[in-house]
């Protein structure tokens, strides 16, 4: 009433989103040698972050690098992102710095052992160890290091060096003198066995392939006798006929002469020498695996009314552990990260994460993995979206520029298409393509290849024809296929063209299509009439 005023002021912060942290480096579960490692990320613009409790320096973008300090061990990283508002975000990290030397145990022969008989067992254990050889001769490793092989002796002594690798290229060596004086074996009673020595493939072998010969060498110091020599194969007694064996040189052979299935398969040689000690060292066993490693990473839309994804990680071979998962709409500078959550416990090994698509529609993922060997992989996807148009050509593209142009549509206009990586859910699928590829002498292409599948928003929707393109390479090869379910078979795409704009064809409709390179030149395998002389002269 005095005409006085009185002003008050409240500030209010609206908040669209929460805070944003992402750390590519390091990978959960990493390795590292080092006593320090490089973390990177980046976390929204003006808010605070903190590692295992001590404030980041951040730039003004958000973007942070710096080299953390690390014991002996595991390490824990917890990254902590408060915002003005007051509401946090956390990712972990668990890195793990290994300070153990790789060291070679031998367990057998000891040193300047002396040996009865003209053959040595070298056998031992390196823990950690991704390869070995034993004079220069790659042996196979069990899961848990531990390597065999039974070596002959020519003469008096053999001096052996054992060789070994490590997942972080670190190495090792010994060495051993193995003695054998035949001398002194013919003044005494015969106790050697005889032995089964330098198999082919060597025992504990992991082949890709299901045709292969056996190969060994039988040998003793006084003698073998060819006459109690028997061998089964899987727990079948073969036939003398189905086998070769050289008495001279005490050289064999068995040629199973069929396509083996996969799985672990023995051959079992039985014999004695001329005065009954059974042969020994005679399991010879091999596992046949002709599946090749396949890492599948892409996402699918399970609602077509929702703008969430569900990003899906898939390896025919059971993993380590997942170092990291990320996807990055168009224009991001750093990914974000992904919880992926492991889906079940029989192959395919599946991992699955959600993340949600922006404006743009389109996704470019990535993912570092682990395998159960030790070594470290990478996977790609990607995936896209976009609404037919009855007036305008409509263009799909992926991050890595591979395209598909649709024209002008009239049935099936407003109607989403996705564009994605393919997944690795189905995994006799996964594998029958790349052995088809294999099979026909064509080739798929390095780490990080991708097939592509092309399919409609809503479960069951038909797409018209459309063109797919990809980037051109120098050299390129390569051309485009699509994937025949009914005959699992790549089948060769129709007007396939190339030019400065890229590597084009004509595809038909919804399917799996991929980029794989012809190295095989075509050949004339018939001809009519089969010569000239079939050829009437007054006639051509």
């Amino acid at each position: 009433q005095d005409g006085s005023t009185d002003v008050s002021e409240t500030r209010v912060h609206v908040r669209d989103r929460r805070p944003e942290l992402a750390v590519t480096s390091p990978g959960d579960a990493e390795e590292t040698l080092e006593a320090a490692i490089a973390v990177v990320g980046y976390a929204t613009p003006g808010a605070t972050v903190t590692l295992n409790g001590e404030r980041v320096d951040a730039g003004l973008d958000g973007f942070f690098e710096f080299q953390h300090p690390l014991s002996p061990g595991a390490n824990a990283l917890l990254f902590r992102v408060l915002d003005i508002s007051g509401e946090v975000v956390f990712i972990t990290r668990t890195v793990h710095r290994v300070t153990a030397l790789l060291a070679i145990d031998v367990t057998s022969p000891a040193p300047f052992a002396a040996l009865t008989a003209p053959y040595v067992h070298v056998a031992g254990v390196v823990p950690g160890a991704v390869a070995i050889t034993i004079d220069g001769e790659d042996i196979p490793l069990t899961a848990g290091g531990e390597f065999s092989r039974v070596l002959a002796i020519e003469g008096d002594k053999r001096p052996l060096r054992i060789d070994a690798v490590d997942r972080f290229g670190r190495t090792a060596s010994v060495e051993r003198l193995a003695l054998y004086t035949p001398g002194l074996a013919a003044g005494r009673a015969d106790t050697s066995p005889p032995g089964v020595v330098e198999p082919e493939p060597p025992v504990g072998a992991v082949l890709s392939a299901g045709r292969f010969e056996f190969a060994a060498r039988i040998v003793d110091d006084r003698g073998f006798d060819p006459d109690t020599l028997a061998l089964t194969f899987d727990g079948q007694e073969l036939e003398p006929e189905d086998w070769r064996f050289d008495v001279e040189t005490g050289a064999l052979y068995y040629d199973p002469n069929l396509q083996l299935d996969d799985g672990e398969h023995t051959l079992t040689v039985s014999g004695a020498d001329l005065v009954g000690n059974a042969l020994v060292h005679g399991d010879l066993r091999v596992t046949v695996d002709t599946q090749p490693t396949v890492l599948a990473l892409s996402a699918l839309v399970d609602d077509p009314t929702d703008s969430t994804v569900r990003v899906v990680l898939t390896s025919n071979r059971p993993l380590a552990s997942v170092l990291g998962l990320q996807a990055r709409a168009p224009g991001q500078r750093v990914g974000l990260p992904l919880a992926a959550t492991f889906t079940g416990t029989d192959a395919p090994y599946t991992y699955e994460a959600f993340t949600q698509l922006g404006p743009g529609r389109t996704l470019d993922l990535t993912a570092s993995v682990r395998s159960a060997t030790g070594s470290r992989r990478d996977a790609s996807g990607a995936i896209a979206i976009a609404t037919l148009s009855a007036v305008a050509p409509t263009v799909v593209t992926l991050p890595t520029g591979v395209a598909a142009t649709f024209p002008p549509v009239d049935a099936g206009a407003g109607e989403d298409v996705v564009f994605r990586t393919q997944d690795g859910v189905e995994a006799s699928r996964m594998v029958a393509q790349r052995r088809d590829i294999a099979d026909r002498g064509m080739e798929f292409g390095g780490e990080g290849t991708a097939m592509y599948v092309m399919e409609t928003a809503a479960d069951g929707g038909e797409l018209p024809a459309f063109e797919v393109s990809a980037p051109t390479t120098e050299p390129d090869s390569r051309a485009w296929f699509r994937w025949d379910e009914q005959g699992r078979r790549w089948q060769p795409l129709p007007g396939g063209a190339s030019d400065a704009d890229g590597r084009r064809a004509t595809a038909d409709g919804a399917g799996v299509y991929a980029l794989i390179e012809d190295t095989q030149a075509p050949a004339l395998v018939a001809a009519d009439p089969p010569s000239r002389e079939d050829l009437p002269l007054d006639r051509y």
